[in-house]
């Protein structure tokens, strides 16, 4: 999946050469625990200074009340960033990646008052007066990989010690189902609950809080 974007600087007749970016990831799937590989490329015909390019992963939570009206809130995730990129130059990511710490998976299908979306998106940020060129790619977060992907897992099947010995004649066990995940604290960090008081002025609850999500332990991500 590749998106681009450009823009000029100045206005009317007094427009600089253009600021044009693209960025590239090779597929719109993902897991906790893998590699987000992308590519991007940089080209500043203008007569700025470009301080900083930088990749973002964004989290988009979207709260739907019962009468239909949303809030928004934005959690940058994690970045990757790179330094200035002179009037006339170029600059090149090839290949360069992005764990996935745990997160809560995208679009939560049974619950219809929280939306998910994850983005990764390119930002350059010009010297002096001027919007960032923002370059934009949605992708998805699951909690099963694609079978295809089961053989970079971290994961060897273990039967069980305590388990009778199976029949003669019965089939021997399925190692081709999804290797099982291993569960990781939310990369955002917790939410501290306030407790409250009981009956005997003891506090109750309260503390900090943090939801666990499946990730997996790629060897070659």
């Amino acid at each position: 999946m590749t998106n681009s974007g450009s823009k000029k600087f100045g206005c009317l007749c007094c427009t600089t050469g253009p600021l044009s970016a693209t960025l590239s990831l090779p597929k719109l799937g993902y897991v906790c625990g893998e590699t987000i590989f992308f590519s991007a490329s940089i080209e500043n015909l203008s007569n700025k200074v470009m301080t900083k390019s930088t990749i973002k992963l964004i989290e988009r939570d979207i709260f739907i009340s019962a009468r239909g009206k949303q809030r928004h809130s934005n959690r940058i995730i994690l970045t990757h960033q790179e330094e200035t990129i002179a009037p006339g130059a170029s600059f090149t990511w090839s290949n360069v990646g992005l764990l996935i710490p745990p997160l809560p998976p995208s679009q939560l299908i049974y619950c219809n008052i929280i939306d998910i979306i994850y983005t990764v998106e390119l930002s350059v940020d010009p010297s002096g007066i001027g919007f960032d060129l923002d370059v934009p790619v949605n992708i998805t977060i699951g909690t099963i990989p694609l079978r295809q992907q089961y053989q970079h897992i971290n994961y060897q099947y273990q039967p069980d010690a305590n388990a009778p010995p199976p029949a003669i004649g019965a089939p021997p066990p399925d190692i081709s189902a999804p290797p099982p995940p291993s569960y990781g604290e939310v990369a955002h960090g917790g939410a501290t609950m306030e407790g409250t008081e009981g009956e005997g002025n003891e506090v109750q609850g309260g503390g900090t809080y943090a939801t666990s999500y499946p990730t997996y332990a790629f060897n070659n991500s």
